[in-house]
């Protein structure tokens, strides 16, 4: 499966295929296209990539993530899409 994801604040559509990008979280797929979003251990536990989420759904690659997001953002550096969405990023 292909999904798009907005970058809506840098103003930026990429796709995410399920199989090509298996293992890419969406701020991996971010900085493979030279979009440098604030991040910090990449892993999920500082929070330091949380984003509001405006629409569509994830999946992180932990359940639960290590550390929870505030309600309506997620950490872009522990999940991939599973639709189309958009962030404010």
């Amino acid at each position: 499966m292909t999904y798009k994801i907005t970058y809506k604040k840098s103003n930026i559509e990429l796709e995410y295929c399920s199989e090509k990008h298996k293992n890419l979280s969406i701020l991996d797929i971010a900085f493979d296209h030279d979009l440098f979003l604030k991040a910090g251990c990449r892993s999920g536990y500082c929070g330091t990539c949380q984003y509001i989420l405006i629409s569509g759904d994830v999946k992180y690659f932990y359940d639960p993530p290590p550390t929870a997001a505030d309600k309506g953002s997620i950490l872009i550096c522990s999940c991939y899409p599973t639709s189309d969405i958009v962030i404010d990023a």
